[in-house]
């Protein structure tokens, strides 16, 4: 594995990923896929001029199929779909920069692990994660 392609800073769809790279939706420092969906989160003014772009590239991808639709599609040989986003939590694991603020690695994803094992999103996901050759229809 030479790097990772994250979706949400990647420019092209995931057919332009690199083979080599790790493919994902996210990361532990991003916020969750559930987040984006449901409350249409945007970058604020105080974060860096190319966020702005960065958020709308979130809301476009913002769906609960978004990391079976990386999986699908990347060329990786590797792929990554987060408990978090799989469980649909709003509250991302980690936010940089911030130490008694906040409960970093502490927040309880909103499942128990069976029920995200049991849920329609993660049986999708699991699915083409063993066989990425069920391409959508």
């Amino acid at each position: 594995m030479l790097g990772t392609t994250v979706a949400w800073f990647h420019d092209g769809p995931p057919p332009t990923y690199p083979a080599e790279n790790l493919a994902t939706l996210s990361t532990h420092d991003l916020p969750t896929v559930a987040s984006v969906w449901q409350t249409g989160w945007t970058a604020t003014k105080a974060c860096a001029p190319g966020w702005a772009n960065w958020s709308a590239r979130c809301r476009r991808w913002a769906t609960p199929w978004s990391p079976l639709i990386v999986r699908w599609r990347a060329p990786s040989v590797l792929a990554l779909a987060t408990l978090d986003d799989l469980s649909l939590a709003e509250r991302q694991a980690n936010v940089p920069g911030t130490t008694h603020e906040r409960p970093n690695w502490r927040i309880p994803l909103p499942f128990t692990i069976e029920e995200i094992a049991r849920s329609p999103i993660s049986a999708r996901v699991a699915g083409a994660f063993r066989d990425r050759g069920d391409q959508p229809g």
